[in-house]
């Protein structure tokens, strides 16, 4: 157990809350949720890690902060909590801590962590300013389009947006506005928003004139002091890949920072999305092009005796590492064009189990060298402007414009030589491979040109490295973590470890599932046979559907979605709404209204609606599942991690496919009860839960709901 100082603190806190609280429940599952999230981070080495599956209704945010902040602050630790969603991080901040601080006496310095592209760049809105009344109609700039952090408008300025812009400047100078873009009130046009931040290669940090008054820094700073940090989870797995050697770069350190994952189950797929890497050969070449004009641009304004060579000779030594590239990838365009050829499989090619054979690694081989090369010299360039800028000799204020443009040639550089060199990679025996392919992509003026892409199949060695075997003490929680009831996939997707060196649960539900209906109807299709049982599903929907009732369809396939809404009867259709018609705010919304009015609501979703939507009491009376949720099988990293498990003597089905889907499946069901007055039915269009034998596990897997199983 944590200290008497931890423990009386928690006991105080929480009496407060269970006696001042309005509408507050005393549960069980709360209480344990509490004292375990207190022990991982506590301190204690044998208990620092832990795995926890909160159901909905358990108040999992509440838990965490009433054991994770007494713990935090008796270790002099940051809690660092990172969620999957916006919309969690805003409850957190503006709800959960506000009630913290009023009902259990805990007054937190909480702030929230956010990327660079989400504050505004004084420097660049300057500019912007400036040129708007100059920047003449149908101009554009080169490269200003694709440079992310360019103060320079691809387009006139739109009605209004100079005198946002305007307005920006001055709430900024006057301090109304701190420069958090979310935080505007009109809002900022997303063609807009780019040119008004800046990224890391742009920023010229403190030898900015704006240094003192940059939004970004002084975001920073808050967070450097505030005792719990709330941030997502790609910014966390980006700083994990910045601060590798040097700790964290803009949040603490792992060695130094207590952790609460929320989602969890989130955390492996974006770990594999944030490592993975493509560039089109073509379109390089292009920008490559254009890159020759930065190289002279840039040599221009330097001055001719700052360190190092003279600037026209290392623009010119720039300018043949573009050309080297250019003649590499138009080697690999000419070996694409031969070799892989739009066929009857498709525009895709993929090489089994990542395998890609070894003319395509010596290919990749010589792209990938001169890639690096260049980044290295784009790197020293840069390094130029940088001194030059430190020392305030050339033309300073026309060197900060270039930095963007070298910025975009270095960031475009260090992703085509990371693809190269992944592509030319071959993988170590017994570890997980990278998923390697190519695609054909058709160009609008009729051209063709080849994607390379290359993912990892799995982070789960590289976040034991980098998070799990570093940090002082982690919580993962979510309200599904497990998979088939069990932990198993969520430790290997996460590279957590086995045994006694990770604490796992699961808390009760405060909910009666008894109280609702889990149905599968006597189809006579199998989904493998998919027309038939599309066909089926057509007829049974209308039977099923009552059309005075709310209720969600959940689809695998848009296609197949599609194709049940033109199926339907009319009467149907008319309170239909198809996920991708509008946003999905919107389409809630609508929902609501119309349930509110007292009409019936269908709402037709995909995966993205089978989790994270939250319709409680009479906004959801009925869950219907079409096929039960398995993945795509033709994706190219889940087929390359299929392959290799099979080729390691293990059943990617048992032990990949399965998994996923019982987890999909039990977030599915989980839309339709959201409090404990809750109740409906769930049907699923699906005989295989009945007719095989892994259905019995799925089913197992699900909350304790009647059952009528025809």
């Amino acid at each position: 157990m944590p200290d008497s100082d931890i423990t009386d603190a928690i006991a105080t806190a929480y009496r407060r809350v269970r006696d001042e609280m309005p509408g507050f429940r005393e549960r069980a599952a709360q209480k344990r949720m509490i004292w375990e999230v207190a022990k991982a981070l506590a301190g204690e080495q044998d208990h620092r890690l832990l795995a926890i599956e909160a159901p909905t209704g358990t108040g999992k945010s509440l838990s965490y902060l009433l054991g994770g902040v007494p713990a935090a602050r008796s270790r002099g630790l940051p809690l660092v909590i990172a969620t999957a969603t916006v919309g969690l991080q805003e409850q957190i901040l503006h709800q959960d801590l506000p009630k913290l601080a009023r009902y259990a006496g805990i007054e937190v310095d909480a702030t929230v962590a956010k990327g660079r592209g989400r504050y505004l760049c004084p420097r660049n809105l300057g500019e912007l300013v400036g040129q708007s009344a100059s920047v003449e109609a149908g101009a554009q700039q080169a490269l200003a389009a694709d440079i992310l952090g360019s103060a320079r408008w691809p387009r006139p300025p739109q009605p209004g947006e100079p005198e946002q812009l305007e307005s920006m400047a001055e709430a900024l100078t006057e301090g109304r506005w701190g420069g958090d873009l979310d935080e505007w009130a009109d809002g900022v046009a997303d063609d807009l928003r780019p040119m008004v931040t800046s990224t890391s290669h742009s920023c010229s940090g403190r030898r900015c004139a704006h240094f003192e008054g940059c939004p970004v820094y002084a975001a920073r700073d808050r967070v450097s002091r505030a005792e719990v940090v709330i941030t997502n989870h790609d910014l966390l797995l980006a700083d994990l890949q910045l601060g590798e050697e040097e700790g964290g770069v803009l949040l603490p350190a792992p060695e130094q920072a207590l952790y609460v994952i929320d989602e969890g189950h989130h955390l492996a797929a974006k770990a594999v999305q944030r490592f993975a890497a493509s560039a089109r050969v073509q379109a390089a070449r292009t920008w490559l092009e254009e890159g020759e004009g930065v190289a002279a641009d840039t040599a221009a304004v330097l001055p001719d005796d700052a360190v190092g060579e003279p600037p026209d000779a290392e623009a010119q030594r720039l300018q043949e590492r573009l050309g080297e590239v250019a003649t590499a990838l138009q080697e690999a365009d000419t070996f694409l064009q031969h070799n892989y050829r739009a066929d009857a499989e498709g525009e895709r090619w993929r090489f089994r189990a990542g395998h890609a054979p070894e003319p395509v690694r010596e290919l990749a081989g010589r792209v990938a060298g001169p890639a690096r090369g260049l980044h290295d010299a784009l790197q020293g360039f840069s390094d130029r402007v940088y001194a030059a800028l430190e020392a305030q000799r050339g033309d300073t204020q026309e060197l900060e414009r270039q930095l963007p443009r070298l910025g975009f040639l270095r960031e475009r550089a260090a992703n085509l030589a990371t693809t190269w060199e992944l592509l030319a990679e071959q993988d170590s025996a017994g570890t997980p491979p990278v998923a390697r392919w190519v695609e054909r992509q058709a160009e609008s003026d009729g051209a063709v040109d080849h994607r390379v892409s290359v993912s990892p199949v799995s982070m789960a060695g590289e976040l034991a490295r980098r998070l799990w075997d570093r940090c002082a003490g982690a919580v993962i929680t979510s309200a599904t973590l497990t998979a088939l009831g069990r932990f198993d996939h969520l430790r290997s997707d996460l590279g957590l470890p086995d045994g006694e060196a990770i604490r796992q649960g699961c808390l009760p539900s405060p909910f009666d599932y008894s109280r609702s209906l889990l149905h599968v109807p006597a189809l006579r299709s199998d989904p493998r046979d998919a027309e038939a049982h599309l066909a089926e599903v057509c007829q049974w929907l209308p039977e099923l559907l009552d059309p005075y009732e709310a209720a969600l369809v959940l689809f695998t396939s848009r296609q197949r979605m599609e194709r049940v809404a033109q199926a339907l009867p009319e009467g149907l259709r008319e309170r239909l709404q198809c996920q991708g018609e509008r946003s999905r705010e919107a389409m809630l919304q609508r929902h609501r209204e119309a349930v509110d009015a007292g009409q019936g609501s269908i709402l037709f979703g995909l995966a993205g609606m089978a989790e994270g939507v939250d319709l409680p009491g009479r906004y959801c009376d009925h869950v219907v599942i079409e096929r039960i949720p398995f993945g795509v099988p033709t994706e190219p990293v889940t087929a390359t991690l299929s392959e290799w498990l099979e080729d390691q003597q293990h059943s990617s089905f048992h032990t990949l496919s399965l998994p996923r889907a019982s987890l999909r499946l039990t977030q599915a069901c989980g839309r339709l009860v959201r409090s404990e007055d809750d109740r409906g039915r769930i049907t699923i269009l699906d005989r295989r839960v009945v007719t095989q034998r892994y259905g019995r596990q799925l089913l197992d897997a699900l909350p304790p709901f009647r059952r009528r199983l025809d």
